[in-house]
């Protein structure tokens, strides 16, 4: 039989080159490496992106997971529980109320104090530390707090 031409590409670096005879004695057919070099462009050309895109979704991701973390966490405030009972331990030695009077008295500023600090809680999703366990760097609500009371205390005087 003859032999016959297969039709090959064009290209020369399509083609294989020659056969190859190393010092052993065997034959290899060592194939091109411009095709090689062609496929290792094409991968460098794809990777760049690829790579880029990764580290954009990276950067993205991490900070959305810092905004969600600051966001979700609570805020952190202080109260000076012990400078309020004494001022109203003060005002109420200063009326000169009876015995039973200044229980009722007492008790109703205890509840009004409770809910005065459940409701500013609530309200602004704080943790509410008392003043002698800050060393610094929280917001001092004594203030708004000391204000309410007096309103809910007002509120249940004229209730009487």
């Amino acid at each position: 039989m003859a032999d016959t031409v297969v039709n090959q590409p064009e290209s020369p670096e399509l083609q294989p080159s020659a056969d190859v005879t190393p010092a052993d004695g065997t034959r290899h057919n060592v194939a091109s490496t411009s095709s090689h070099q062609r496929l290792s462009r094409r991968r460098r050309r794809c990777l760049v992106p690829v790579a880029c895109v990764t580290a954009f979704i990276l950067v993205m991701n991490a900070g959305i997971s810092m905004l969600l973390a600051q966001w979700q966490r609570p805020e952190t405030v202080s109260f000076d529980m012990t400078g309020t009972v004494n001022n109203f331990m003060a005002q109420v030695a200063g009326r000169h109320l009876s015995d039973d009077e200044v229980k009722a008295t007492t008790a109703r500023f205890n509840t009004a104090l409770n809910a005065s600090l459940t409701d500013w809680q609530r309200h602004h999703g704080a943790i509410i530390l008392v003043a002698p366990a800050v060393v610094g760097g929280t917001r001092d609500i004594t203030a708004d707090v000391q204000a309410e009371v007096a309103n809910r205390m007002a509120e249940g005087e004229s209730h009487e």
